[in-house]
């Protein structure tokens, strides 16, 4: 089994991203990488995190945004999928 987690973010001299933004961001990341890896194994779950330095939580340290998408079954991994899924932050 497969989970693949992607971890990134941007520095205080770009501006903060809207949401609608930061998930496009979040799934050109998790496509480019499915795409790499989904040939060689089942991938069964994809989780993208994006941080901005800009940006704290409730203890001063980095706010994080994350999407997980699960994948049962060989499903494949849509830019949708990612586009459309729960956006937490913490």
């Amino acid at each position: 089994m497969v989970e693949i987690r992607i971890d990134f973010g941007d520095r205080n001299s770009t501006p903060v991203p809207e949401e609608a933004a930061m998930r496009v961001a979040m799934a050109d990341r998790a496509m480019e990488l499915y795409a790499e890896l989904s040939p060689r194994t089942p991938v069964h779950s994809v989780s993208v995190h994006y941080s901005h330095e800009a940006q704290e939580d409730e203890r001063g340290g980095s706010l994080w945004h994350s999407i997980t998408v699960e994948l049962p079954d060989g499903t494949p991994l849509t830019r949708e999928m990612v586009l459309s899924g729960n956006l937490e932050s913490r």
